[in-house]
């Protein structure tokens, strides 16, 4: 079954293959069983075609403007049922696109003269908040490091050139193109050129990329080994199945069905029979030792760079480039948190990266909270 999001009434597609009437009457009954159980995940008020090989003969029996009287055989629709033909015209929409997750570009971090200017711009920022809310607090450390990264880095725009492209290759094709319609002599000679430029630059990349292949292989690191071995053997993940199945094994289709699932799933891994419910209003202060700076900043070094964002979409490289007086910052929002038990809003946000065709929140999905640390 397909089930296509038109508008304004969603529309369900069933194809089937009918059984030959050599069959016996029990894959016959199985047949329209599976088109009932179908049927029953579908609504009332949307339009469900359902299509296909029915086995149906017309015969020679003449149905004006649909069939004539040279048909083979002798129909077998039944006589409560009229043939007819007709037109469908579907206006397809453009797909809408998905908010894309911002990412800085991290890379440029690695020019030591921007690495030092971002430093510099964070620390003086940050220096200037002094507040003891916690919403305070990390709204102005949160918008500062975007309003920088943003800035100073902008985003990161994958290359769409080829891995073995160099200046000296992308400067012919400039050339050449100069002399496409006026001088094709020229135009010949540079493409000749170009190509063998274009073999030796494949050759050099294939060669670079097995001695990392190698080296990996050596220093027995699986996990970027097959990486690697993907990346040169141009293998990727398919793209993720949309569908998502509850507790009963039907597919849910509408955003608020998969919501729904999503909110049972969640609640179930939070429940706790021998706890009563959390109240965050009315959670008593913890009454331990405090958060120490050294904590944080352990903490902070301790986290992996080139990692995915959360959902305040700050990479851990811009954390690390905090000096010691907006850590201090960082452990006085912590150690509020811990003592009145009030976090930021944001801290209630989670991600859940789906696998690649998982159907089932819990067994095929990974889970991501804030905070990080």
């Amino acid at each position: 079954m397909i089930r296509i999001d038109a508008k304004p009434i969603t529309i369900n597609v069933i194809q089937v293959y009918a059984p030959s009437s050599d069959k016996s009457s029990e894959e016959v009954e199985a047949f329209y069983d599976e088109i009932e159980e179908l049927l029953q995940l579908t609504k009332q008020h949307e339009i469900t075609i359902i299509q296909g090989d029915f086995k149906a003969k017309v015969g020679r029996e003449v149905v004006t403007g649909v069939t004539g009287q040279y048909g083979l055989g002798e129909r077998n629709v039944p006589s409560d049922h009229n043939l007819f033909m007709g037109n469908i015209y579907i206006k397809l929409s453009a797909p809408a696109k998905k908010k894309q997750h911002r990412k800085f570009d991290i890379g440029k971090l690695d020019n030591p003269a921007t690495k030092l200017s971002v430093r510099d711009l964070i620390n003086l920022e940050l220096n200037s908040v002094n507040r003891n809310d916690v919403e305070h607090i990390w709204g102005e450390v949160k918008n500062t490091l975007q309003t920088i990264g943003q800035n100073n880095l902008g985003n990161y725009k994958r290359s769409k050139d080829k891995d073995w492209m160099t200046n000296e290759i992308q400067e012919l094709l400039s050339e050449r193109r100069r002399y496409k319609n006026s001088y094709y002599e020229m135009y010949w000679e540079l493409n000749r050129e170009i190509q063998m430029k274009i073999r030796a630059a494949k050759i050099r990349h294939i060669n670079s990329q097995c001695q990392e292949i190698e080296t990996l292989q050596n220093l027995h690191d699986d996990f970027n080994l097959h990486k690697k071995l993907k990346e040169a053997t141009g293998i990727y993940h398919k793209t993720m199945s949309p569908v998502l199945y509850n507790n009963n094994n039907e597919p849910a289709f509408e955003n608020a069905e998969k919501q729904a699932i999503w909110k049972n799933y969640i609640q179930s891994l939070f429940t706790d029979v021998n706890r009563s419910s959390f109240n965050n209003q009315s959670a008593q202060p913890m009454t331990g030792t405090n958060i120490t700076k050294s904590e944080v900043e352990s903490a902070i070094t301790s986290l992996k760079t080139r990692k995915a964002t959360g959902p305040d979409e700050i990479p851990s490289e811009m954390l690390k480039l905090m000096d010691e007086n907006n850590i201090g910052l960082l452990t006085r929002l912590m150690n509020h948190v811990y003592n009145t038990c009030h976090y930021p809003q944001d801290w209630l946000k989670s991600f859940f990266p789906k696998k690649s065709h998982a159907k089932h929140c819990g067994d095929n999905f990974y889970q991501l909270n804030e905070p990080r640390s």
